[in-house]
This record gives structure tokens, sequence and C-alpha cells, in this order.
């Protein structure tokens, strides 16, 4: 999927709502895996689940050029219907 996405103008970004949770997960592997796109730490005084209702993580978001949110998923994404909302958003634009 990233490198459907590295053929378009899309930006793939991530929030850690947790930033300890690797190591809380993972005591004995204290290096974080090894991720193609940045991740941002959320903030304590204005979080990102707050900001965007996340109830449930896993949530992935596809944002416009308008920063407005078009679709949301919760839980595991299905990678086909991701694709198809992106490739239908790359039409528009």
């Amino acid at each position: 999927m990233l490198k459907f996405f590295s053929k378009t103008s899309i930006m793939v970004l991530a929030c850690m709502l947790a930033s300890n949770l690797w190591a809380q997960e993972n005591p004995d592997k204290p290096k974080r895996p090894q991720i193609a796109y940045p991740i941002f730490l959320d903030t304590e005084d204005n979080p990102a689940w707050a900001a965007y209702k996340v109830k449930v993580v896993p949530s992935m978001f596809l944002v416009d050029r308008q920063a407005q949110i078009v679709k949301q998923w919760i839980g595991e994404a299905n990678w086909t219907e991701v694709e198809s909302a992106v490739k239908e958003l790359l039409a528009k634009s």
C-alpha cells in the first residue's frame, strides 16, 4: 500500500497516541520498528484523540487538500477500500 501512495501526491503520516506504548508492550526490545513514514507524537495539552474524536485504536483518516476529513476507518482497515477511496479523491483533485 505504501508503494501505491508513493506514486501519488498523497502524504502518509501517523500520530502515536501513547508515546511510550512500544516500550510498554516490548520492554525487552528498546528499539521501535522501522516505519517508512513520519510518526508524530500526540500532545497532552491538545490531544489528537480529542480533536478527531478517536474512540478506537487504530483509526485512520483520509484528509483532502483543504484539511477536511473525507473518509474514516475504525479498527483494522480494508486496504482495497482505502486504495479505492484514495483513487476517488485523487480523481476529484
